[in-house]
């Protein structure tokens, strides 16, 4: 049954776990300290950046909404961060406070 489009949703959340392991069916990624966004394309390609609590972040970020709808993507969800990286992969996080 199909419903309609969302026009926001809340973004995964990472898990607390007591231990750190490694497994092949897990996938692990780099841990980026920067926004948290999710990026909601509508049926035209018009792409709505919120934030966790469900502020638009377009107005602080039009470049990347920009990028976001140059990907020429319909009726799609991105959930990630928004991120600055330096030299090394080191995150700029300070460079979003103004």
């Amino acid at each position: 049954m199909k419903g309609p489009f969302p026009q926001i949703i809340e973004p995964m959340l990472a898990s607390v776990i007591k231990d750190p392991f490694d497994s092949p069916d897990w996938i692990f990624e780099t841990k980026l300290d920067g926004y948290r966004a999710v990026a909601i394309i509508d049926s035209t390609g018009k792409a709505r950046i919120w934030s966790p609590n469900r502020l638009p972040l377009e107005p602080k970020f039009p470049t990347i909404r920009d990028a976001v709808e140059e990907l020429n993507l319909r009726s799609t969800i991105l959930d990630g961060e928004i991120a600055a990286l330096g030299r090394e992969w080191r995150s700029l996080v300070r460079n979003f406070i103004y």
